[in-house]
This record gives C-alpha cells, structure tokens and sequence, in this order.
C-alpha cells in the first residue's frame, strides 16, 4: 500500500454506487488492490434496491490516507465501464413503468473529485430514558 500509514479513525466517501452489481465490482476492485473498502449500506441494497436513490445509494469508504488511490484505481479500471442496454430492453422498461408503474432499477458509479473524511472524535450520546 504505499508505505502509507491507515488511520482506523479517519474514513473517506469516495463515491456511490446505486446498484448492488456497481458496489460489489468497485469493493472488490478496491479489495484486489489492497485497499480495505467498507460500505454502510451495501447489505440494505440486497433488501431494499428499489429504495437506493431514496437511501443515498451505497456509500464507498476507504482509510483517507489511502483515498486517493482508491478513487485512481476506480477512475481507470473496468469498475466504471458504461454498460449498454439493447433498445428492445429499453423499451420494455418504459413498458413496464407506464402501465404497471414499476421504476427502472437504478444502477451507476458516482465518484467524488475530492474524498469526503469523515472522523469519529468522540462516543455517541447517552440516551436518555
């Protein structure tokens, strides 16, 4: 990994996934070149995947220190290829959501320009009764 030292405290946002296929390719690329990846919401898109636009999507964390070659590693790789519908299975989509009100999956790689760090200074609040 560099020589670079990983805070465990200290954790980046380098992008966003808003299909389960999309956020497994990226972890698993991020995985395959060393980088510890963590999402917080990438169990809740097994269940919940028609709701990931209303959830935010599944949020891709490194160690900051090790965020800008994540997000080099994301922007080069086959981890955001566009990846191309027939028209016939476009078509059917639409189909599907005018007369049966159904949304087309929502799929796609965003990728921050500048990782978001985020740091856990200090325990939660007690909850009081």
């Amino acid at each position: 990994m560099n020589g670079a030292a990983v805070v465990p405290d200290r954790f980046a946002v380098i992008g966003w996934a808003y299909g389960l296929p999309d956020g497994a390719v990226a972890l698993s690329a991020l995985g395959a070149a060393g980088i510890p990846a963590h999402s917080s919401a990438r169990h809740l898109a097994s269940v919940a995947s028609p709701w990931m636009v209303a959830l935010g999507g599944i949020d891709l964390r490194v160690p900051a220190a090790l965020a800008p070659m994540a997000l080099e590693i994301l922007t080069g790789g086959n981890a955001t290829s566009e990846r191309r519908g027939s028209l016939g299975g476009r078509l059917c989509i639409v189909l599907l959501f005018l007369v049966a009100s159904v949304p087309p999956p929502a799929r796609g790689l965003f990728l921050r320009t500048a990782p978001a760090v985020s740091r856990c200074d200090r325990a939660p609040p007690p909850i009081e009764g």
